[in-house]
């Protein structure tokens, strides 16, 4: 019986062609991006907001990153936000709005706290943030009676890399105190980019 050899570079060749390879070279390792949503995606936006948002002074105590609500960031998405909370859940604690740009904190909706806000997404870069706040003489304990309302839109800027804002803004908490009678001036809201 004869056997016949056939030279290497043809064995490597119909390797070649038939989709294999002698030498394996390895594949590029993929860089991970981010989740864009999860819980543990959401408890980290929460904790970058509660630590990175300035304190608010008139409230007198630090953001709290578990009663903050996290539920409407996206870590995809050009503008999404993060509800901050000093600890209590009342309807007259006032809330901060901690933006971000995907998983980057970009700043906050206001200086200062502020009552009642609602986001509402209009496009993954612009929201809009109404805000209801009691008018002078108004019961500040019965939020459902309040008719003050101020509206403001919020859009990332690709070109700046920050979130411009149109529109009305409340007047802060502590100037929605009833003051005691006397001649003090009626708080009004500010139409007046903050």
């Amino acid at each position: 019986m004869r056997r016949t050899l056939l030279p290497a570079s043809f064995l490597v060749s119909a390797l070649a062609l038939g989709g294999c390879s002698i030498a394996s070279t390895p594949a590029p390792t993929p860089t991970p991006t981010p989740a864009c949503t999860g819980s543990q995606v959401k408890y980290a936006a929460r904790a970058t907001a509660a630590a990175a948002a300035p304190a608010d002074p008139t409230l007198k105590k630090p953001w709290n990153e578990k009663t903050s609500d996290a539920n409407n960031f996206d870590g995809c998405a050009a503008l999404s936000w993060v509800y901050l909370r000093t600890g209590e859940r009342t309807e007259q604690t006032p809330l901060q709005i901690a933006f971000f740009n995907e998983h980057s904190y970009v700043g906050t909706a206001l200086p200062a706290a502020a009552l009642k806000p609602w986001v509402k997404r209009v496009s993954a870069e612009e929201v809009r943030v109404s805000w209801s706040w009691p008018k002078p003489g108004e019961n500040t304990a019965d939020a459902k009676t309040w008719t003050g309302r101020s509206l403001s839109t919020y859009k990332w800027n690709a070109k700046t890399q920050k979130v411009d804002r149109t529109g009305t803004v409340p007047p802060a908490p502590s100037a929605l105190v009833t003051p005691a009678p006397s001649s003090a001036a009626t708080p009004t809201p500010s139409s007046s980019p903050s």
